[in-house]
């Protein structure tokens, strides 16, 4: 069983490799949630994002060269907000490091439960086997 060493911690899906797993953490009592990654073989969570936004949702490309992820305004005061601003985030994945640079791909009004479905998921349940 993985287990991140520190809470709160999201699960939100595998690298198409089945390498490590993305997930939503928020660290330090900042409030503030960023994406992060872990080994599925165990070791060291690594932050992936950090920014003003409460990141969510993460999701790998086929490919594993991009993740998208959903950015909540700055200041939501709820990781789980409903009908609020938010963008969707293309970011580059190279050698499992996420670029610092983020391409908007779509701005909306939206949030838990209308955006933060995986966009490319293959199979409806797909996990590593």
């Amino acid at each position: 069983m993985l287990v991140a060493s520190e809470s709160p911690s999201h699960f939100h899906g595998w690298s198409p490799n089945n390498t490590t797993l993305a997930f939503v953490a928020q660290r330090n009592g900042s409030g503030q949630y960023d994406i992060y990654g872990m080994p599925a073989d165990g070791g060291a969570e690594k932050q992936l994002t950090s920014n003003i936004h409460q990141d969510d949702g993460p999701d790998y490309s086929p490919d594993g060269k991009k993740m998208v992820h959903i950015d909540y305004p700055a200041g939501t005061p709820t990781h789980y907000p409903r009908n609020v601003q938010i963008e969707l985030k293309l970011v580059a994945i190279n050698h499992g490091k996420v670029a610092t640079s983020q391409k908007t791909l779509v701005k909306a009004i939206g949030g838990q439960g209308t955006m933060n479905v995986n966009s490319w998921l293959r199979t409806p349940c797909a996990s590593p086997t």
